[in-house]
């Protein structure tokens, strides 16, 4: 059984699921993710990758674009101003915010199979729009589209009453937004706990310097399959928010399985609301510009921010003025290696019908994030 769920182009993920005496057996992840696809940026000066970097990948672009200027800033060891960092962490967080959102009102569902709520989707991509549309020429227009914003996800996409299912177990209110009525459908088909059990742990926030060194002596192929001392980790919403009282609450509950990642995403999503209007005050008129000196003679930097998905990476290595060497190791790769979090999650699924495993194994891939197209193969264990 095959099935397809495409989210952006660019390459594709192959998940192998083989089923034996009613367990799955076997889960084998092959990617054709274009992870080289920087290498298009190698003779470029830091001015034209930054501005090319959001056009090869749309998806959380901002993030890249951000992560690739921090990278040939550090190359050219120039640093930016407290208002300059202040605007690109705003621009961080409303594309951190969009995701999240856009993905409890339109991924989500579809994973549970119920109907996506695509009227709020273009209401909060309409307000997204007008902030960005503000962020150069009214800031006082920019604070109000914010609040609207923050306004719209409060009540349209989260409601209220949902951090307290960790406390009963159950959700017991009527289901009036999206994040309530996945709540309300997890609870139904007692889907709790599903993919509970992995041991990958939670990728290490280390420096950027020794970041740094490990990418800069990584073997070939590291960006395909990143790993920490030869094992495999996991960087998601999920492993952001371990350590909140919510989450908390919930992994004591339903361990790392569906519901503890669904209220994860909500949880990152309600609070970062509130860091919008701050970081706005911080930034004043400063925008996420770009500080480079194309003149620059050599360097090696890395950018490391946290994107929506994950942890993101980008390391250069620039000469003359030009880029020789560019890598970048996305969430995907850590969260969908070989022996990742993605593949130790479907593992843990049971196996009553085809139709079944395939529903729970969409949830689950949906829960962790691939990013990108995906096949599902179901098959009997050889």
């Amino acid at each position: 059984m095959s099935v397809g769920s495409v989210i952006e182009p660019g390459g594709r993920l192959h998940l192998a699921l083989a089923h034996s005496n009613g367990r799955i057996a076997q889960v084998d992840i092959t990617s054709s993710r274009p992870v080289d696809a920087a290498r298009v940026l190698i003779g470029r000066t830091p001015r034209e990758a930054v501005r090319l970097v959001p056009l090869l990948f749309s998806l959380c672009s901002g993030a890249q674009r951000i992560a690739a200027l921090i990278a040939c800033e550090r190359a050219q060891d120039l640093e930016p101003t407290l208002a300059e960092q202040a605007a690109r962490d705003f621009s961080l967080q409303l594309e951190t915010i969009r995701e999240h959102a856009l993905r409890i009102l339109l991924d989500w569902p579809v994973a549970l199979g119920i109907e996506p709520d695509r009227d709020t989707a273009a209401q909060l991509l309409a307000q997204q729009r007008l902030i960005a549309n503000s962020l150069t020429h009214d800031r006082s227009a920019t604070h109000d589209s914010t609040r609207q914003l923050t306004a719209l996800i409060r009540e349209a996409v989260l409601g209220e009453g949902w951090e307290e299912v960790t406390g009963t177990g159950t959700f017991g209110l009527r289901p009036h937004t999206m994040l309530q009525r996945l709540l309300h459908t997890l609870f139904t088909n007692d889907w709790q706990t599903l993919g509970a059990g992995c041991s990958t742990r939670h990728l290490e926030s280390f420096s950027d310097r020794a970041w740094q060194a490990r990418l800069t002596h990584a073997a070939s192929g590291y960006a395909q399959r990143p790993e920490i001392d030869g094992q495999a980790r996991e960087t998601t919403p999920y492993a952001r928010q371990s350590d909140t009282p919510l989450i908390k609450a919930a992994f004591r509950r339903w361990g790392d399985g569906l519901a503890t990642r669904l209220l994860a995403l909500a949880g990152e999503l309600n609070s970062t609301l509130p860091k919008l209007q701050d970081y706005l005050e911080q930034a004043g008129s400063a925008t996420p510009g770009e500080p480079l000196d194309d003149d620059a003679a050599a360097g090696d930097g890395i950018g490391v921010v946290e994107a929506a998905r994950g942890k993101l990476m980008h390391r250069i290595t620039l000469s003359q003025g030009r880029i020789q060497d560019y890598d970048i190791v996305a969430p995907t790769e850590w969260n969908f290696h070989p022996r990742g979090i993605a593949v130790q999650a479907l593992a843990q699924l049971t196996f009553r019908s085809e139709a079944s495993c395939a529903a729970q194994a969409r949830a689950l891939i949906c829960a962790i994030d691939p990013c990108v197209a995906y096949d599902l193969d179901i098959r009997r264990h050889a």
